[in-house]
């Protein structure tokens, strides 16, 4: 039947067919295989990106925490709280009020400062040897704002 069909055709009018039979093909192909294929791999290559930016993060801080570690590098009260203005500084944290509570112990208190901000301080502080105590912290009347209260100690 299809081959009387196409028997019966002109010769332009199967020059077409083939023609739109050659698109068709080629657009089902794409948007059948090629295109997700294309997708999953792009999105799985970003995925590995950031796996492998974590993970060169985490090496070079398990270097910077063992190196301070042989070096013996010890942390005073006083020198915690240079350190904790210093960091504060680079996250640009006002800082409230800090005090040495015990010769090991720093007590530090921020209002209305952003929480992620904050984050990235106290991460940044145990990384540098300081060991996190305490931390207390309520909302603000700012959407993503924090009042709180952090106790770090020397190990």
């Amino acid at each position: 039947m299809i081959k009387s069909y196409l028997n019966s055709m002109g010769r332009s009018e199967r020059y077409r067919l083939v023609v739109a039979f050659a698109v068709i093909t080629s657009l089902l192909f794409y948007l059948v295989l090629w295109r997700p294929v294309s997708k999953n791999h792009e999105a799985l290559s970003n995925n590995l990106e950031q796996k492998e930016a974590l993970l060169n993060w985490m090496i070079e801080s398990s270097a910077v925490i063992n190196s301070n570690k042989r070096a013996g590098v010890k942390l005073t009260s006083n020198g915690l709280q240079r350190l904790i203005s210093e960091r504060a500084g680079h996250y640009r944290i006002d800082i409230n009020r800090i005090q040495s509570l015990t010769d090991d112990r720093v007590q530090m208190e921020l209002n209305h400062v952003a929480f992620n901000s904050l984050l990235e301080l106290v991460s940044s502080l145990v990384e540098r040897g300081a060991f996190l105590e305490q931390f207390i912290a309520d909302r603000s009347d700012v959407t993503g704002n924090v009042s709180a209260k952090i106790i770090f100690r020397i190990l």
